[in-house]
């Protein structure tokens, strides 16, 4: 029993020893994630950070959470993209920080969100930032800059589902499965356009309809794609009509709209390009920039291969 309780005590003094004497913090930095400490970061200054981080030297460094932590400051710095507040042991306090990088912009009301290219709202502006991909789906769940940008169901749609099952739980399972549609549709368009070197080129995302994808390529082409059937199929398509790899596509003064929404590499369907206003889904007609010309240009027939023979059939899709 002695031997015991002669345990507990060293374990005892073990443990106020560490929480008191040893593992104090001696030195607090910010840097970013490849180990740079920085003295401004995102427009933010480090003292400003750590004045918001609360901890001071000598403290244990163990006397804090550091998921508490991290979620204050992302509050109060929204303009960096992600902060990670780590115990380098044994006296060392580091705030590692991500620059957020603007990259889209949403309308909310008479307002503009600015968007990063992580998925995260950065600001709130009276007009819309210049040089910004916009972006089209609905409702956003949270507008507040620092927060996780996300599409949510339109309240009317959600409505009219809820009056049709005649259930409220009904109504909530059709908002989940929209919002999480359009955001699924948005991330993969994305990431797919950026596989094939399109992404810099557009100007407008459009992901409200999921039945109904589609983009607008330099303000004077709008692209409908339909689902994410047979996107990559799709987009190899987009790709050698807009770039024009053979001379075949489209020129660069060239207005109007391709229509990809009906293709697949196994069908016979036909794709449609229509010179003229580059309208989309929404019903958003893009200011033009270029002269069109003044006749229609055939419709052109797709192959089974990402090189279409362009001198085109008549018949539109279905």
């Amino acid at each position: 029993l002695m031997a015991f309780v002669t345990l507990l005590a060293v374990i005892a003094a073990g443990v106020y020893l560490t929480m008191t004497m040893l593992f104090k913090i001696g030195t607090i930095q910010v840097q970013t994630p490849d180990g740079t400490v920085v003295q401004e970061v995102g427009g933010y200054s480090s003292s400003q950070i750590l004045q918001a981080l609360g901890v001071q030297t000598e403290e244990n460094i163990f006397s804090f959470d550091p998921a508490a932590k991290e979620a204050e400051l992302e509050k109060q710095f929204p303009l960096l993209e992600s902060i990670r507040v780590v115990r380098d042991y044994p006296n060392t306090v580091v705030v590692q920080v991500t620059e957020a990088v603007p990259a889209y912009a949403v309308q909310n009301g008479n307002k503009w969100l600015v968007i990063s290219d992580k998925w995260k709202i950065l600001s709130e502006e009276s007009t819309q930032p210049e040089g910004l991909c916009t972006l089209y789906g609905g409702k956003l769940q949270d507008t507040t800059p620092g927060q996780g940008f996300w599409f949510v169901d339109d309240a009317d749609a959600a409505s009219a589902s809820g009056s049709a099952s005649g259930s409220e739980t009904a109504e909530s399972e059709s908002a989940v499965s929209t919002e999480t549609a359009r955001m699924e549709a948005l991330r993969t368009l994305r990431s797919k356009l950026e596989e094939y070197g399109l992404s810099q080129d557009v100007t407008r995302l459009e992901v409200a309809d999921t039945e109904q994808l589609a983009f607008l390529y330099q303000d004077r082409i709008s692209v409908w794609l339909g689902t994410l059937n047979e996107l990559d199929y799709k987009l190899r398509l987009a790709k050698y009509v807009l770039l024009d790899e053979d001379g075949k596509g489209c020129s660069p003064t060239d207005t109007g709209m391709l229509d990809l929404s009906h293709l697949s590499a196994s069908s016979t369907r036909k794709f449609r390009f229509a010179q003229g206003e580059p309208t989309l889904p929404s019903g958003y007609i893009a200011p033009v920039q270029a002269e069109a010309p003044t006749q229609t240009e055939p419709q052109r027939e797709e192959a089974s291969d990402p090189e279409p023979d362009t001198e085109g059939a008549d018949a539109a899709p279905a």
